[in-house]
């Protein structure tokens, strides 16, 4: 992707979590500064593709030891509770940062 700076400024992963899972990292190499976390960013659109019985409670934070560059994504475990969702990150323009 040519974009200025040459860092993208929007990635999708694939997210599968099983019944009994309950975290997973998701890593985007945005090297988010302090200011873009306090700002909540990178802003985060699930898609979920296929779900078992009933729609997950997801949390996303910022991984422990990389907030600048990772995500811990969190659910609970329980019958019924996997999917596979798409995840749409976008990094915030370089001027907010």
């Amino acid at each position: 992707m040519s974009v200025p700076g040459g860092i993208a400024t929007m990635i999708t992963a694939q997210i599968s979590m099983l019944d009994a899972d309950t975290t997973g990292v998701l890593v985007h190499n945005f090297n988010l500064g302090p200011i873009a976390l306090q700002r909540l960013h990178p802003m985060i659109a699930p898609y979920f593709n296929t779900l078992e019985t009933a729609l997950p409670f997801l949390t996303f934070n910022p991984t422990p030891g990389n907030p600048a560059n990772a995500l811990t994504v969190t659910t609970v475990a329980g019958s019924g509770t996997g999917f596979t969702a798409t995840v749409f990150l976008l990094r915030p323009h370089t001027l907010i940062q």
